[in-house]
C-alpha cells in the first residue's frame, strides 16, 4: 500500500515536470506577454519552493494540512494572483 502511494507521488511529479517543460517550451512567451508582474513573481516563488523541496529535500508539511504545507501555500498564492490579475472573484 505504501509503495503504491510512493509510486503515485513519483509518477505525478514526473507528469508535472513534463507539463512544466512543455509550458516553458511552448507557452512561456504568451505567459510573459500577458501575465502581470505579481503573477510572474508568484510563479518564481512557487518554482523556488518546488526546487527547494524536491531537490534539497526540505520538509514541506503534511499534504492534507494546506495551511502548513509550503507547496500548497505557494500554489494557492499563485492561483490567487492569477485570479486578481484576471479580475476573477474567488468562488
Amino acid at each position: 500500500m505504501r509503495n503504491k502511494k510512493i509510486n503515485k507521488i513519483r509518477d505525478d511529479y514526473f507528469l508535472a515536470e513534463e507539463k512544466y517543460r512543455k509550458f516553458n517550451k511552448e507557452d512561456k512567451t504568451s505567459f510573459d506577454l500577458y501575465a502581470g508582474q505579481e503573477v510572474k513573481n508568484k510563479l518564481r516563488e512557487f518554482n523556488v519552493v518546488k526546487k527547494n523541496t524536491f531537490i534539497s529535500g526540505l520538509y514541506v508539511g503534511e499534504d492534507p494540512d494546506s495551511l502548513n504545507n509550503s507547496i500548497n501555500k505557494a500554489k494557492e498564492q499563485l492561483i490567487e494572483s492569477m485570479r486578481n490579475d484576471l479580475k476573477i472573484e474567488k468562488s
